[in-house]
């Protein structure tokens, strides 16, 4: 059973980090692009832009081409991945209900229609907000500054590509992060329903920077929530460091504690797995 929980968190790790690779390597090319559409459409001397009317109007191409982006077969093709990539914490989630609860789940069936909006969703995100924040309106901003102000070609490729590193995708990161926790909150809010789970298992480390709401869950509950006192125990952490005002008994398994919490809670029959 621990090394299914070691999993299970392993996997909120791994995989948003994985999909920031396979979108900087989908990306590569970008700088370069959108050199390209200035060296043909805008007033170019000697390495450096020139402002002007035709310039202005290679300022749109670029902004059109830097749009489309999210389009393209291959920007897809590495979110359908992402996406995919996603049934890893299938077959983990059903092995843990297998060794916690002695239960046999078919999480396709049991989400049914709800797996489809989880999915929807975090594809939405990522190819809207999270492309947007942290690759479109920056690359958009070196480029309209380098052109207003007649900066150079070699200049501006460099700080494009400095913009297309993991460190400069942080939102894009969480996105994805967020996601996987939403679809993995909407899978055991079906588990919990379904089953009639009485208790939560709440895993993850203790920090020193570890919120009071999770530090009390693990150190003082010794990681175990009972479903019915679940209403006490948000109402006596409400803006508690963290946590989301918004979160009640339905959706704590989604929400847990808080922006970016890094514990997950497993539904669970039997307190003393």
């Amino acid at each position: 059973m621990n090394k299914l929980i070691s999993d299970l968190l392993q996997l909120f790790n791994e995989l948003p980090t994985r999909y920031i690779s396979d979108l900087l390597n989908l990306l590569q090319g970008v700088p370069q692009k959108v050199i390209d559409i200035l060296i043909n459409e805008a007033d170019i001397s000697r390495g450096y832009i020139v402002y002007s009317d035709e310039t202005l109007v290679s300022l749109l191409k670029v902004n059109d081409y830097l749009n489309s982006l999210p389009e393209t077969r291959a920007f897809k093709t590495g979110v359908s991945r992402y996406l995919d990539s996603i049934s890893e914490l299938d077959i983990v989630v059903t092995a843990i209900q297998k060794a916690a609860n002695d239960i046999d789940i078919d999480l396709t069936a049991l989400m049914g229609k709800e797996r489809t909006f989880a999915l929807d969703a975090i594809r939405f995100h990522l190819a809207e907000s999270a492309y947007k924040h942290d690759i479109l309106t920056p690359l958009m901003q070196s480029v309209t500054r380098t052109t207003l102000t007649g900066g150079g070609l070699k200049e501006l490729k460099e700080e494009l590509s400095k913009q297309l590193k993991p460190e400069r995708l942080r939102y894009t990161e969480t996105a994805a992060r967020d996601g996987l926790n939403s679809y993995y909150g909407v899978q055991n809010a079906a588990i919990t329903e379904e089953f009639d789970m009485l208790y939560y298992a709440y895993v993850g480390t203790v920090k020193e920077d570890t919120r009071p709401f999770c530090r009390h869950v693990v150190k003082d509950l010794d990681g175990v929530i009972e479903r019915d006192k679940l209403p006490a125990l948000l109402k006596r952490f409400e803006g508690s460091s963290g946590m989301m005002p918004d979160t009640t008994p339905q959706n704590f398994i989604i929400k847990r504690g808080g922006y970016g919490c890094l514990h997950q809670a497993i539904p669970i029959i039997n307190k003393n797995i």
